[in-house]
């Protein structure tokens, strides 16, 4: 017996509930199509830390990623668009250090973080502002009174603070590099480390210039850093370059700063060049050439 089904109903002629039942299941391939590659985008970040590109090994280098403007003056090494979850800005279609999860992520984890200028050199985080530079930090007093402190630098010290432990190991191992070098290099790290080990090194986050150190002190001396070092500008490959009054680039790191301020403390306060960024061993005893 012929079942009778009648004709065909014409396209035209479909109920709106057919169209978006078939909209429905569009919908669901598409959501299942994008739960595919995010579970194969997570299979690939496996082995990487918070802030690390794709399917990159936690080596220290790492490759170019996304597409960025070839102005830019610095650019972060992975792509905003990596991350599942996180919200991109889309600058370029890339993830830019202002980017607000590139910023928190490198902010809090800024060993996995890696930048690069125009020039294809590893530098600091350039979001973060650098110090200013001046030739007075080997200038103060050798205990100074901190209900009458003389300049910014002896208010740094007096309301700075010990370094958190993250920052002491950074500052321990910038010293064990310098240590390594051996010569004059050995001696300065020595006392950088004897200052460590008794708090006479402190961390301070509302000071506008690098460092300082009393001159002529030795061990006996005392150091300020401002945090910029111990936070963003902690080894060679997140070193940060400035250019003095004569167009002369110096690049610095947590380490150069060491060197420079146990330079006061060994032999005063003065400087190799006019705006005071090196001091006779800053160059040799840092990371950076």
């Amino acid at each position: 017996m012929r079942s009778e089904t009648g004709p065909p109903i014409p396209t035209s002629e479909r109920t709106s509930s057919a169209i978006l039942s078939e909209s429905n299941v569009i919908k669901r391939i598409v959501v299942v199509a994008v739960l595919m590659l995010l579970a194969a985008c997570s299979v690939d970040r496996a082995t990487g830390g918070p802030g690390e590109a794709v399917g990159t090994a936690r080596t220290g280098q790492k490759s170019l990623g996304g597409n960025v403007s070839p102005d830019a003056m610095s650019i972060i090494v992975e792509r905003c668009e990596d991350h599942v979850g996180w919200f991109c800005d889309g600058d370029y279609g890339a993830g830019f250090p202002d980017d607000p999860p590139i910023f928190n992520s490198c902010t809090l984890y800024p060993e996995t973080c890696e930048y690069r200028n125009g020039g294809g050199e590893a530098v600091a985080n350039p979001v973060v502002a650098p110090p200013s530079v001046d030739s007075y930090d080997g200038m103060v007093s050798v205990g100074p009174n901190c209900n009458s402190p003389q300049n910014a630098h002896e208010v740094a010290w007096c309301t700075g603070v010990l370094p958190s432990q993250t920052q002491r190991s950074r500052l321990s191992a910038a010293l064990s590099r310098m240590a390594a070098k051996g010569g004059t290099c050995a001696v300065s790290a020595n006392i950088g480390q004897t200052l460590l080990a008794n708090n006479q090194m402190k961390i301070a986050s509302n000071y506008s210039f690098g460092g300082a150190a009393p001159g002529n002190q030795g061990a006996n001396g005392w150091i300020v850093l401002n945090e910029y070092w111990a936070n963003t500008a902690f080894d060679a490959l997140h070193k940060l370059i400035q250019f003095d009054s004569q167009g002369v680039s110096h690049a610095r790191t947590l380490q150069q700063l060491l060197a420079h301020e146990i330079d006061h403390l060994r032999f005063g306060g003065a400087h190799a060049d006019p705006d005071g960024f090196e001091t006779a061993n800053s160059r040799a005893c840092s990371d950076v050439p």
